[in-house]
């Protein structure tokens, strides 16, 4: 007769002791990082004004070979970006003596060494070189005179075999005399120059950066969980706040902690570097995020207004990206690749909720709010790439599209999961809305999807999860939906959440504030910036252009009439009507062909100069919003404010 209970015992014991034997496998392996003390590592960032991070690690090790990784795929990068190349020195020594290393030939982020009989602890000296690579995120100017920005796998080395979440280390910083800085980490202690942190895991010293600067201000802006705004910058007027501005911040926090039921973690360093020489671009972390803006953004009339989304939206990567990942981007450590499939709701749900939040916040007006999805909504119609490649596509093609040329981006397709996913959330906004005789919203799904948990690890999320969760809150045909604005390849991007919402998008020949404020910090869009240290000339909806301010063609539309004139990128533009190029004299001119103006440019290419007879007659277009009578207004009650005063 068959016995349960015994056969069930016996299982259970079996599962325990090759449990048991495991564990002691592991820890006998290579010294393993909970059988072993941490990894030391302090990073100096006195040598600042020359362009150079230093770091010194002491690696606990046990004799025999031994493979030591740098990052490669970072996280909220969505790409192989370690900035590998920008490594000038590295050594590693034991008991006095160098010890050989040697690059593997295939991976080669990894690096092996042979340690030698008897000796535990190993030395290494990395030196970083803080330059303008234009290599993606991480290969972009780090430190400056006055600021420096330290994202951790600049500088740091770690085993291989092992998971991120067990690597234990222990970090330290030496700063130049009279910085201040600001990071999530917890500090530790003080010993003369070295400022010492608690351990930590290796997933949390790569998710926890530091800004430190001369100039620095360090203001609490609320939270039942607290949260800090962090300033450095290079003078004292760049990191002067204004109350109204300090108030702005404050509303983020309280908005965003009713939104989404609390906080997923137990404190927050909201890091803002104010600089020209640095990079500018933004990223998400768990318990911090790391904002690089100009130096003026905070007094400079029209500057913050095109990069304010960017704070909420990696704000919002707390609840929606680190404490919720897609299961494709929860990998062992940044060895293993990462998988976008499911980034247009990593990303693209981020960037509506957080232009939502944007404007609950007071960092725009309702005006600009329109404005801005009119921008997204004319700039995914300017891709005629989407007759070819869908939407999914470039989310699994993300860690290509992020460091793609702008050369052709119309015609290859960008990071599109940003401004079109955020039309596709809000078109499910406005379905849940009108389904529910609007006693629900996406407001609804948020609360329940990303609803915090402050945990060491993610929670992974699949599509599945997505379905499921939004059935919860509305039922509907959601797979369908999805699938349909994921997978085809159609002309028009989706609008049913703009129309849904009782607005249409238009085109007017007057540029609102936020193109106007994009061309002067040589933006094309509210989320990325180009690197071309010039304003950009944006005539993207009348003749499908984009130049620098010195006419050199950026991308072209091919559907579109400067393209069908013989431009493409790469050329420049010389004059306009027989008058030498401007910025100015390009939109007069393009304006003057509403009235019967010509549009007679004269484009160089490789020494070689020749004609473009641009055959034009709408003049200036810029995308804007118009309201649908038909259709109740539903932007006032998405937009309003939700937080208790």
């Amino acid at each position: 007769m068959y016995n349960f209970e015994v056969d069930h015992l016996s299982k259970l014991s079996n599962f325990l002791i090759k449990t048991l034997c495991a564990t002691a496998l592991l820890c006998a392996f290579g010294a393993k990082a909970w059988c072993q003390q941490p990894i030391r590592i302090t990073a100096d960032l006195t040598d600042h004004q020359r362009g150079v991070l230093h770091a010194h690690m002491q690696i606990p090790v046990q004799p025999g070979p031994l493979t030591l990784g740098y990052p490669k795929w970072i996280p909220g990068e969505h790409a192989p970006t370690g900035p590998l190349n920008q490594i000038i020195h590295l050594s590693f020594q034991a008991d006095g003596k160098v010890i050989p290393w040697r690059r593997d030939e295939v991976e080669i982020y990894n690096f092996h060494l042979d340690v030698p009989e008897g000796v535990r602890s190993l030395q290494a000296d990395l030196d970083f070189a803080s330059v303008d690579m234009e290599d993606g995120f991480s290969a972009t100017v780090a430190a400056s005179d006055n600021v420096v920005v330290l994202n951790w796998w600049l500088l740091t080395l770690f085993p291989v075999d092992q998971s991120a979440d067990h690597i234990e280390l222990q970090p330290s910083l030496k700063l130049p005399s009279g910085w201040s800085f600001g990071t999530a980490l917890p500090v530790s202690g003080q010993t003369g120059e070295i400022t010492e942190f608690a351990p930590v895991s290796l997933r949390t010293l790569i998710d926890s950066p530091v800004l430190a600067a001369a100039h620095f201000r360090k203001i609490p802006i609320g939270g039942k969980h607290p949260v800090e705004l962090d300033l450095g910058g290079e003078s004292e007027r760049s990191v002067a706040i204004s109350p109204d501005e300090t108030a702005h911040f404050k509303r983020l926090i309280a908005e965003a902690e009713s939104l989404f039921g609390g906080a997923p973690y137990q404190d927050y360093h909201l890091l803002l570097c104010l600089s020209d020489p640095l990079a500018h671009y933004t990223l998400e972390h768990s318990a911090s995020s790391d904002n690089r803006f100009v130096e003026d953004a905070l007094y400079a009339p029209g500057k913050f207004v095109t990069t304010a989304s960017t704070i909420p939206h990696e704000y919002i990567h707390a609840w929606n990206g680190k404490a919720r990942t897609p299961d494709g981007l929860a990998t062992l450590n940044y060895q293993q690749p990462l998988k976008g499939d499911l980034i247009w709701v990593y990303e693209g749900l981020t960037e509506y909720v957080g232009m939502v939040l944007t404007t609950r916040s007071g960092f725009w007006t309702e005006e600009e709010f329109r404005e801005a999805l009119a921008l997204d909504a004319g700039e995914m119609a300017t891709h005629p790439g989407r007759l070819w490649r869908s939407l999914e596509d470039t989310a699994v093609g993300a860690q290509l599209l992020t460091s793609a040329p702008t050369a052709w981006l119309t015609e290859r397709r960008s990071t599109d999961f940003y401004a079109e996913g955020a039309l596709i959330w809000m078109e499910a906004d406005t379905t849940i809305r009108r389904l529910s005789g609007n006693k629900h919203s996406l407001d609804d799904f948020c609360k329940v999807f990303l609803a915090p948990a402050i945990q060491g690890t993610p929670k992974t999320y699949n599509f599945e999860d997505v379905i499921t969760l939004l059935n919860q809150v509305q039922p509907y045909d959601w797979r369908s939906f999805f699938t349909d604005r994921l997978t085809k390849t159609v002309a028009e991007p989706p609008l049913g959440g703009i129309s849904g919402a009782g607005w249409q998008v238009t085109y007017v020949p007057a540029a609102g504030s936020i193109v106007r404020g994009l061309e002067a910090a040589h933006k094309t869009d509210l989320l990325w910036p180009l690197w071309s240290g010039q304003a950009t000339v944006d005539a993207r909806f009348s003749i499908g252009l984009l130049l620098e301010a010195d006419g050199t063609v950026l991308d072209v539309s091919r559907d579109m009439a400067a393209y069908q004139a013989g431009i493409s990128p790469g050329m420049r533009i010389l004059s306009v009507n027989g008058t030498a190029f401007t910025p100015e004299a390009f939109h007069s001119a393009i304006a003057a062909t509403s009235k019967g103006g010509k549009l007679l440019l004269v484009r160089e290419h490789h020494g070689v100069q020749a004609p473009a007879d641009v055959h034009y007659q709408d003049g200036e277009r810029f995308p804007a919003l118009v309201r649908d009578g038909r259709q109740k207004d539903l932007l006032p009650e998405m937009i309003a404010p939700h937080a208790v005063n």
